[in-house]
């Protein structure tokens, strides 16, 4: 990487804009960057963090956000923009910090901060990214730097390294494990730790299930009353001779209980026949009690037959009985019917005594009826016609509202014509722009896709470019590799000759046949084995940069391909001054870039173009649709301007028509009125009823149903007659003398079937007493001696209590065996799952210990990942020590210590200074103030350098050294300016930062920062303005 421009703005000291040309400052190699305390030397090295990252290293350490914002320059954006290449790649970034602004009426205001970054393409700046997580990831893929690593290795930070020189060892690992990645070395030790524990716990939970299922086990024992106890080893073994044991002693337990299961069957079968016997005796004495019981109520069962015989010639008679009875109630229910009747008729119509009034009530009543026969037509009539008069008028009302309707729409078709007529005159223009929005659309669309297919085409040539570098790199190192095997096996080629002289053979060189002293090979010495791999790997590596040259070759081809593209969509663009009359004012910017562009854009600028232009198009082409709906309009509505007047002229005549025949439809209606109101008037001169037309057909009907109701009457005291007959006749047949000794004979249902009950009990008990009796086992029972009950029960009793106690200790014993059994599977199961998990948790442990420093084979009680870092800081001591020699004159040279530290601490990472002078290495606290600063010095350029080369960083062209010079005398300063020095061979620029005045006559090309009231100033001076 290489630093061309610095451009701040309202920055820190920095009020106004100051541009640095580092290309200026920078063409001798060596600068000097100088000034008084504050004026803003180390604000420039800020400038350069907040350019790239977006953030300086003072942010980072005290963890808290510095002002960034000039005060020198209130109300004014913080800017910073740097020119800077990378991997052949020119970049410029721009970076605004965001700040506070006041308005008129002092109200606070935040401005966002912002980003740019681009990159010259063909003499022109082209945007990458303006996004803050897009340009992050660009500047960390294209430098391979975080801004810790930035700055430890490029501003290398003053009094920084000169603490890592003295740093206890766990201090310094805090440094080293911010530059080298050890996060898959800790996640080692984090897995094995976590597999340490969790085979721990496998192996507890084995012990745990062991433990348990012994436990149940001499559970199962003392429940059984074996109180045995099991031994500690050799667990599974005992437990298997316990169970053969206890399986010898079921088997002759179930024999025993099985013997007196037998004898027991055999006493209570002797109880149960003896029990028979004596229930078939009680069973003959207690028939003989009820069959004696029996025979004396014999005279009881003699009156129910009797009384059952009376009840039942009672039924004979019971439904002509109640015949009777239903005929008198309902000639009753007649009579008052009828007077009832009678006592709702109005007092005019009522009897009068005499026997034919209601004949001639009935007469008189039919005449008056048919006085109000012809009403009912003439009524009909009436309707009819008042129904017509109404129809008229509404239809009338609905013609009427038909003529202003119509009215009204022949006005709305002459208003609408005039609006159409407007809009169809916009026809041409509509048509013109629908052109210019559709060949506008095509060819932004043409110009974006090959937009497109450029950014993917620069993505290729980035990648070719990256595989290019790396290639070579590869195959820079690999002859580098070989040329030194190669010097190597020179070196040692009298060891290689040495080893083939036997006493007695000429020696190649010198020929003699003697050869007290020949050269003996090292442990490390090159064969031509070593050289001729060696040399193959150069070769591959070397035709490896070759393809990838190739690779890259092709995709610039493609790329340039590509542009000429673009060029020729470019200028298929209509003229702008016919674009420009239609874009919408938020595109014309956009759009002004694309067609003033001489070279590709970016695809999104395109992309949002082309939708503007879209939405243009979608509203043209709504236009030209709604001229085109006018025009047809317009035709439709001629059509129904002559529809609308032709139906007017028919309404208005049909309005006419309908007053005519509605005012025949009145004048008949009169006429209607006045026939019925002669006809009434009669009737009620004339009619008995003395009401109208429906009082008379009341009156009417209700004298008709007193006729029906006397008619119903005497018919029904025709039917009692008749009833009487019958039931005087039953009573006769049934020999009852009179209506009292039938009712007195008379029982219910539920008392006949109480009589029969007892009737049929009585006979079905006195057969039963004598079926008894009759029974062959009552017989036998009866003639056999007695029996003591009492004594065959204690002798059952007691052989099955023998054979119960016998079942149960042989069911304990069976029970025991069998939970045994399972409990024996269970524990070779969990004792082999525990033997298994012990030896992987002893494995896994050893490991762990091993890898987290704490392990017996461990002597250094190293970690695994401080033992990374341990390889990490001797490589960065051989480093440094290349630049240390040179600068001390070869006197002080750092030295890794791996020795074991005390009292628990970091082991590995111990730093000592040898002293060539004294032989001795001593600590790096004894190094006086310049030594100090060269040992630090060296450290961090060797530090740079070991992590470029693990993290794949690009080569470092820009290098600036923070303060520290102060403290060397002047041979030293010599020898130190000659090791930067020495860093230009390397085409590198090397920057100091320093207020050492004697540097200021060393290094002729400065950058001079000055500060004053209005802010600090940068000027370069060159070696004639310096002196």
């Amino acid at each position: 990487m290489r630093i061309h421009q610095l451009t701040v703005s309202a920055f820190g000291p920095f009020a106004e804009t100051q541009d640095i040309d580092f290309d200026a400052v920078g063409s001798a190699g060596l600068f000097l960057i100088h000034g008084r305390t504050g004026a803003g030397k180390s604000s420039l090295l800020d400038a350069m963090c907040f350019a790239l990252f977006g953030s300086i290293p003072r942010q980072r350490v005290s963890n808290a956000a510095v002002k960034v914002a000039s005060d020198h320059a209130p109300g004014e954006q913080p800017t910073v923009s740097m020119e800077f290449s990378v991997a052949g790649r020119r970049l410029r970034i721009t970076r605004t910090a965001s700040y506070e602004v006041v308005g008129r009426k002092g109200q606070s205001t935040t401005r966002r901060s912002t980003v740019r970054l681009e990159e010259l393409r063909a003499g022109h700046w082209q945007e990458q990214a303006v996004k803050e997580q897009e340009t992050g990831e660009f500047i960390k893929r294209t430098l391979g730097l975080d801004l810790q690593q930035f700055v430890q290795l490029i501003l290398l930070p003053q009094g920084e390294f000169a603490a890592f020189l003295r740093a206890k060892p766990d201090d310094r690992g805090v440094l080293l494990e911010r530059l080298f990645a050890i996060d898959r070395f800790r996640g080692v030790e984090s897995w094995l730790t976590e597999r340490r524990s969790m085979a721990r716990a496998r192996r507890d939970e084995a012990s745990v299930a062991v433990v348990r299922c012994r436990d149940r086990i001499e559970e199962v024992l003392v429940s059984s009353g074996r109180a045995e106890s099991l031994p500690e080893t050799d667990l599974p073994s005992a437990v298997t001779t316990l169970l053969v044991q206890l399986e010898d002693a079921a088997t002759e337990a179930m024999t025993r209980a099985q013997t007196a299961a037998d004898a027991a069957v055999v006493a209570r079968r002797s109880l149960v026949e003896a029990q028979q016997r004596a229930a078939r005796r009680a069973e003959a004495a207690a028939a003989i009690a009820e069959r004696d019981a029996l025979l004396g109520a014999a005279g009881l069962q003699t009156d129910r037959r009797s009384r059952l015989a009376a009840a039942r010639r009672a039924q004979q008679v019971d439904p002509l009985a109640e015949a009777h009875r239903a005929r008198v109630t309902r000639h009753a229910a007649s009579q008052v019917a009828v007077e009832t009747a009678v006592a709702a008729l109005p007092t005019a119509l009522q009897g009068k005594g005499t026997d034919d009034w209601w004949p001639r009530l009935t007469a008189a009543l039919a005449a008056g009826g048919a006085t109000l026969a012809g009403l009912p037509p003439l009524t009909a009539s009436l309707q009819r016609t008042a129904e017509r008069r109404n129809q008229l008028r509404d239809k009338g009302a609905a013609t009427a509202a038909v003529v202003e309707e119509l009215q009204h729409r022949q006005a709305a078709v002459v208003a609408t014509r005039a609006t159409l007529h407007t809009t169809t005159a916009s026809a041409p223009a509509v048509t013109a722009l629908s052109h210019s929005v559709n060949a506008a659309v095509a060819a932004l669309g043409k110009l974006s896709d090959v937009a497109g297919t450029i950014a993917a085409a620069r993505t290729a040539c980035e990648s070719a470019l990256r595989t290019a570098a790396a290639t070579e790199a590869a195959s820079s190192r690999a002859r580098t590799e070989l040329d030194r095997l190669r010097a190597a096996r020179l070196a040692g080629i009298a060891a290689e000759l040495g080893a083939d002289l036997e006493d007695g053979d000429a020696c190649p060189v010198c020929g003699s046949t003697t050869h007290p002293s020949p050269a003996t090979p090292t442990a490390d010495a090159v064969t031509a084995d070593d050289v001729a791999e060696a040399s193959s790997v150069a070769d591959g590596a070397l035709a490896a940069a070759a393809a990838a040259d190739q690779a890259l070759a092709a995709a610039r081809a493609r790329l340039t391909t590509l542009e000429a593209q673009w060029s020729a969509a470019h200028a298929d663009l209509p003229a702008w001054d016919d674009v420009s009359a239609w874009l919408p004012a938020d595109a014309m910017s956009a759009a002004s870039s694309v067609w003033s562009a001489t070279s590709p854009i970016e695809p999104g600028v395109l992309d949002g173009l082309v939708g503007a232009a879209a939405v243009v198009q979608q509203d043209a082409a709504h236009e030209v649709e709604r001229v085109s709906d006018a025009e047809r309009a317009l035709a439709e509505l001629d059509t129904a301007a002559e529809q609308v007047a032709a139906e007017l002229s028919a309404a208005t005549a049909d309005l006419a028509t309908d007053q005519a025949r509605l005012t025949d439809a009145e004048a008949e209606l009169a006429e209607l009125h006045s026939t019925i109101e002669g006809a009434l008037q009669v009737h009620a001169d004339t009619c008995p009823c003395g009401s109208d037309p429906a009082g008379h057909a009341a009156a009417s009907t209700a004298v008709d149903q007193v006729v029906r109701l006397l008619t119903t009457a005497t018919t029904d005291q025709e039917l009692v007659e008749q009833a009487a007959a019958d039931l005087a006749t039953a009573l006769a047949a049934q020999d009852f003398p009179d209506l009292a000794k039938y009712s007195e004979s008379r029982c219910s249902a539920a008392e006949v079937a109480s009589i029969e009950a007892a009737i049929s009990d009585y006979d079905a008990r006195l057969q039963a007493t004598t079926a008894v009796l009759e029974l062959p086992a009552v017989v036998a029972a009866c003639a056999a001696p007695a029996e003591d009950l009492s004594e065959l029960e204690a002798a059952a009793a007691h052989a099955e209590e023998r054979a119960d106690r016998e079942r149960a200790a042989a069911t304990a014993l069976e029970t025991t065996v069998t939970r045994l059994r399972t409990l024996s599977a269970d524990l070779a199961s969990v004792h082999s799952a525990y033997v298994a998990a012990n030896e992987k948790f002893a494995t896994i442990a050893s490991l762990a210990d091993t890898v987290n420093g704490s392990g017996e084979d461990n002597t250094l009680r190293m970690r695994l990942s401080a033992y990374v870092l341990a390889a990490r800081l001797e490589s960065v001591t051989t480093l440094a020590n290349e630049r240390l020699t040179a600068m001390s004159d070869g006197r002080f040279t750092l030295e890794h210590s791996d020795a074991r530290a005390k009292h628990g601490a970091r082991s590995g990472l111990g730093l000592v200074v040898r002293d060539a002078w004294t032989g001795q290495t001593r600590d790096t606290a004894t190094l006086s103030g310049g030594e100090s600063f060269m040992a630090s010095l060296s450290l961090a350029l060797g530090l740079g350098d070991a992590v470029l080369a693990e993290t794949g960083g690009r080569p470092l062209e820009t290098l600036l050294v923070d303060e520290g010079f102060g403290s060397l005398d002047q041979d030293t300063l010599d020898r130190v300016l000659q090791v930067l020095d020495e860093l230009r061979a390397g085409d590198r620029v090397v920057g100091i930062v320093s207020h050492v005045p004697d540097l200021r006559q060393r290094i002729p090309t400065q950058l001079e920062v000055r500060r004053c009231e209005t802010g600090s100033t940068v000027r370069i001076r060159d070696g004639a303005s310096a002196a």
